[in-house]
């Protein structure tokens, strides 16, 4: 929405903050709208550059909502205090009653999303609704207390909250549109702007910011940050649900709080479990009311649906267009013309859903639904849970399954419904009126489901038990059938279902007819051990099981694809050939699925899986096996397998051929073994074995061993430590404090986000620090490294280097490396990186950021780049080229004097290496006796211990002498004194200092000091402790005496103070003698300065207020 006002004042008087509709161009002519052919099946490009470039979940959108505008703006978070606030308004009476009745509507909308209510009062309110001051304005205005009536800035930590809210909002003018509502006419008409526009200003007076930067104009292609920012996701957004995802309201505005408000709004206040909470039916036949009855809306209806409990329906019977119902939290359906028109919120569960006379798509949920799909050609996509679906009209009605149809049991109930009991999931959808199923993406027409049906057939077959006797009954004629009491015989013809319930605890069958197709068997309650021999090359067993441990034992010489569910108790089965689907069932089952792609099902409790059978050599198959729950032990054996842990703490192996293993949740172990496999796993200990595996860490701390080949290993969440072994290897830490060890061969290492640790081993290798305070070592090998926000690199071998973003610390080591503290993809950036080049011929490039470069032993080259930057070469002849900025070079770890000329571009250090120095402005030496020598800059220069002579040059410049006897000249190049106005500290020692031109500042420091100001206004500043000589102190050339750092604290009060009890000057006819008495007594005078040659500075008086003594 566009045009509000944005000035803000937090304090007494009442802030204008946050409307729509001001009345500008932009809202004058009503929200942009795009209309757009939603069945052509075109994109439409209008060739902006969009500037969003991410799309928002909730999360991201209660953030911004309730923090993140007004931080952006500058302002505070803001609510209304209690645990449920109530809230009273007030309506001004010049409002039409319809107006004022949407207002009230407006309120009761929010309301009913969240702990907070609303009621309207006549005077004193809390928020005041007045009539605008234009047409089509409209905006908030807040003030807010933290609790005792003082104005501060609103937030959570200070529990403060909103203590009134002035909204102006404006009911005059109207645009007429060809298609749509009318543009802000009428406040109580659903879809109406004016509708939307109160209920966005509510927001505002409930906390909430807009959904981007902006406020009183904006444009999406400019203004949006999230893809998603738009009208179709919150009303607080300005932008056209157009902008994004395909979504259309044809003119219409939204006449609730939409998905990601009603979320907000319960983060902030709690939701309300009040709100309709019996069984509410939304849109067509009605019993909710308001927006929610389609028969109240003139145009498409556009709202979001909070419900707090019953058996809830969405009714679009009312409509003729081909329609999208989707009945699952968090989602959009195309209600009529509209295209993601109706949201359901978070949180909200709706049951059912009934389809209008277009050909509908409906998506029901995990609960138990009922869905009717009107007339019309429908598509029903079937979930979890036991659903009730109705195709009713249409003769081409489609219901949708991710499942196998091996994965049900089918049961024909008339010649228009039919029953499918999912066998592992326990839940039964009853279907009617549907003519085609899909399954697996597999279709089948009505008449073909029958022959799936699981009723017995013409045969059936009844055994009790008693005197060793078996009984049994046919319903038609058949082969004959042999029992015993040892076992039976079974000899049916061709193509029969013959089927077993029984009740004894042992049962063996031999199978002696090879042309029969289909053998089905029951167990019954116990330990039942069931074996099935004989010879034949394909029939298909189903078996079922109940409570009890049952063993289930097929010969490897009867072959066929088999369904065996065992159910309840600590179940073994051993499986034959072909490509059996196997449940385990509740139980501490062991499973083996022999030769052939089997796909077997663990079910609840800590199981035992094994796609192949071990004991036997020369069997494989492509397996898939599921844990499900419990801790669970998995062997895929030969094959391509796919093998998911499930829940709890899972051993997986894949054993030999191209595996992919998931761990899922739980800390578990996985093993690819050989072949090329892709393993996936939270909290996991892997290994990928031999073969080019693909391994994903995901959630946990995960242990990952790759093993042999060229793996890549994704260490996903958490601390992971990843293992590459041989091979060439990409390991991937993402995220947290990854540990990653490369191994043999040329690996590529990415630490990702959080301190990694990452050793590349041998090889080449190429690693990546990105995100994150780093420790990286490259290892055997010419490596080549980039990181950011690297604390250490050590390696071995001539490695190449770029620290990347951040503050990176980075260690060469041995080898001829090349080190760039911030350079990404050919850009620097700034960041404060320390490198060391260490042994061997470096090339170290700070580039942006303060850096610190240390090349080391050999002959470096030290380029610092943008900012002030730090240079130590060490041993060796460098080169140093300091770039832009205040650089310094530095010599502390020579073992002798260096010499150094700034002037002339060279530095000669303490082991004889010559220096080539550019654009440097300051050097601090060595502890040894230094020469050093300034340039045309304004130098700083520090000699540090020994006896050293300093020049600083041209240029004003600041020398420190250190410890040491040393001589300091503040303005002297080859013999020539410059003006410059230098600052000279000769710190301990008896020092000599000679300022040369220019209106210097001389302090000796400790020892007897020797100070020439030379020409120029000087300044020579003293200390207690020593008595330092001026040689040429000139009252004329305006030279000044400067005691403040001995009375300091001392002479505080000039007024009332004599200076002469604080400095006493005397002169013996040829020098003056400058002594203090730091405590103002004037009896206990300490000598700190001789100037020699001067006279007749005894009016102490007259030299402070003259401005020649500082005290």
């Amino acid at each position: 929405m566009a045009g509000e006002n944005s000035s803000q004042v937090i304090d007494s008087s009442l802030s204008e903050i946050n409307g729509i509709g001001c009345g500008c161009a932009g809202c004058q002519s009503g929200p942009k709208t795009a209309y757009v052919d939603m069945t052509s099946g075109d994109v439409i490009d209008g060739g902006m550059d969009y500037a969003p470039s991410q799309t928002w979940t909730k999360e991201d959108f209660e953030s911004y909502l309730s923090e993140g505008y007004w931080q952006a703006t500058g302002r505070s978070e803001r609510q209304w205090g209690g645990d449920t606030p109530h809230v009273t308004y007030n309506i001004s009476n010049e409002y039409a009653s319809n107006d004022a009745q949407g207002i009230r509507d407006a309120f009761d909308a929010w309301s009913e999303m969240a702990n907070i209510t609303f009621s309207e009062v006549g005077s004193g309110a809390d928020i005041r609704i007045l009539e605008g001051d234009g047409a089509l304005t409209a905006y908030s205005s807040y003030s807010t207390y933290g609790g005792s009536g003082d104005i501060v800035s609103d937030t959570h930590a200070q529990a403060s909250h909103v203590i009134s809210v002035n909204m102006y909002i404006d009911d005059g003018g109207t645009t007429t549109r060809t298609s749509g509502p009318t543009y802000g006419q009428d406040m109580s008409e659903y879809g109406d702007y004016a509708k939307s526009t109160i209920i966005h200003e509510i927001g505002h007076s409930l906390g909430f910011g807009h959904t981007g930067n902006y406020n009183g104009s904006a444009t999406y292609s400019s203004d949006a940050t999230a893809y998603n920012d738009t009208g179709q996701y919150s009303i607080m957004s300005y932008f056209g649900e157009t902008n994004y995802g395909g979504a259309n309201f044809y003119g219409s505005e939204a006449s609730t709080p939409m998905l990601m408000d009603i979320y907000a709004v319960q983060q902030k206040y709690g939701a309300n479990m009040t709100t309709r909470t019996g069984d509410t039916t939304y849109g067509f036949n009605s019993n909710a009311g308001g927006a929610y009855d389609f028969n109240n809306h003139s145009w498409v209806p556009v709202i979001a649906i909070w419900d707090a409990g019953g058996t809830d329906t969405l009714d679009f019977s009312g409509y003729s267009n081909n329609q999208i119902i989707n009945l699952n939290e968090g989602t959009f359906s195309n209600a009529g013309q509209g295209k993601g028109n109706i949201a359901i919120a978070y949180g909200a569960t709706i049951e059912n859903a009934v389809g209008g006379t277009g050909q509908d798509t409906i998506y029901g949920n995990e609960v138990v639904n009922s869905i009717w799909g009107g007339d019309g050609n429908d598509t029903v996509y079937g979930s979890i849970g036991s659903d009730t679906i109705d195709g009713q009209g249409g003769t081409g009605d489609v219901i949708t399954y991710s499942y196998d149809i091996s994965a049900f049991l089918v049961s024909l109930v008339n010649s228009v419904t039919l029953t499918l009991e999912h066998i592992a999931g326990a839940w039964t959808d009853t279907i009617s009126n549907i003519e085609n199923f899909i399954f697996s993406g597999v279709e089948y027409t009505f008449a073909e489901m029958q022959q799936f049906d699981s009723g017995l057939g013409d045969i059936a077959f009844s055994f009790e038990t008693g005197t060793g006797n078996y009984v049994y009954t046919s319903t038609s004629s058949s082969d004959p059938v042999t029992l015993t009491a040892a076992g039976m015989n079974y000899n049916s013809g061709s193509g029969d279902i013959f089927a077993i319930s029984r009740t004894d605890t042992t049962l063996t069958v031999n199978v002696a007819n090879t042309s029969a197709k289909n053998f089905s068997m029951w167990a019954d309650d116990g330990n039942d051990q069931i074996s099935v021999t004989g010879t034949h090359a394909s029939l298909s067993i189903t078996f079922y099981g109940k409570e009890g441990d049952d063993t289930l034992t097929i010969a490897s010489t009867v072959v066929g694809n088999d369904i065996i569910s065992m159910q309840d108790g600590d179940d073994t089965v051993n499986a034959s050939g072909g490509n059996d689907r196997i449940w385990g069932g509740a139980g501490e089952d062991t499973i083996y699925g022999e030769a052939g792609n089997d796909t077997v099902y663990g079910g609840a409790d800590d199981d035992t899986i094994y796609g192949d059978n071990f004991a036997r050599t020369g069997v494989t198959g492509n397996d898939s096996l599921s844990g499900e729950a419990g801790n669970d032990s998995i062997y895929g054996g030969d094959g391509d397998d796919w093998i998911w842990g499930g829940a709890d703490d899972d051993v997986l192996a894949g054993d030999a051929g191209n595996d992919t293993i998931y761990g899922g949740n739980g800390v578990d172990q996985i093993w690819g073994g050989a072949g090329d496999d892709r393993l996936y796993g939270d909290n996991l200990n892997a290994g990928g074995g031999d073969g080019a595996d693909t391994i994903y860490g995901n959630d946990g701390n995960d242990v990952i061993s790759a093993g042999g080949g060229d793996d890549t290993v994704y260490g996903g969440n958490d601390i992971d430590y990843i293992y590459g072994g041989a091979g060439q290897d990409n390991l991937q830490g993402q995220e947290g404090a990854d540990h990653l060890y490369g191994g043999a061969d040329n690996d590529t290492m990415s630490g990702g986000n959080g301190n990694d640790h990452m050793d590349g081993e041998d090889g080449n290798d190429i690693i990546y620090g990105n995100a994150g305070d780093d420790i990286i070592a490259g290892g055997a090998g010419t490596d080549t490294i980039y990181g950011d926000n690297i604390n250490r690199t050590d390696t071995i071998g001539n490695d190449t280097i770029y620290a990347g973003l951040g503050a990176d610390t980075v260690y060469g080591g041995a080898g001829t490396d090349t080190i760039y503290g911030d350079l990404k993809n050919g850009n620097a950036s700034d960041g404060d990186d320390i490198l060391y080049g260490d042994a061997g011929n470096d090339v170290l490039v700070g580039n942006g950021g303060e850096d610190q470069l240390y090349g080391g032993t050999g002959n470096d080259s030290l380029w610092g780049g943008n900012d002030n930057d730090i240079f130590e070469g060490g041993a060796g002849s460098d080169v140093i080229q300091g770039g832009n900025g205040t650089d310094l070079v530095i010599y502390d770890n020579e073992t002798s004097g260096v010499n150094v000329n700034l002037g002339s571009y060279y530095g000669i250090d303490g082991g004889g290496g010559y220096d080539t120095l550019a654009s440097i402005e300051n050097v601090r030496g060595s502890n040894h006796t230094d020469t050093i020598v300034g340039s045309a800059d304004a130098n700083t220069i520090w000699g540090q211990n020994g006896q050293d002579t300093l020049y600083g040059s041209y240029g004003s410049d600041t020398v420190y002498g250190g410890a040491g006897n040393d001589i300091i000249y503040g303005d002297i190049q080859s013999g020539t004194a410059w003006d410059g106005d230098d600052v000279l500290y000769g710190n301990a020692g008896n020092d000599i200092l000679s300022g040369s031109g220019g209106n210097d500042t001389l302090e000796g420091g400790a020892g007897t000091d020797t100070l020439w100001g030379g020409t120029g206004a000087d300044t020579f500043v003293f200390e207690l402790g020593s008595v330092d000589g001026v040689w040429d102190f000139s009252t004329g050339q305006g030279d000044r005496l400067d005691l403040s750092n001995i009375l300091d604290g001392f002479y505080t009060n000039p007024g009332s103070q004599a200076i002469t009890d604080f400095v006493q000057i005397t002169d013996n006819g040829f020098h003056s003698t400058v002594s203090v008495d730091q405590n103002g007594g004037g009896d206990n005078f300490v000598q700190v300065a001789t100037l020699y040659n001067v006279t007749g500075l005894t009016d102490e008086a007259a030299l402070e207020s003259g401005g020649t003594l500082i005290v």
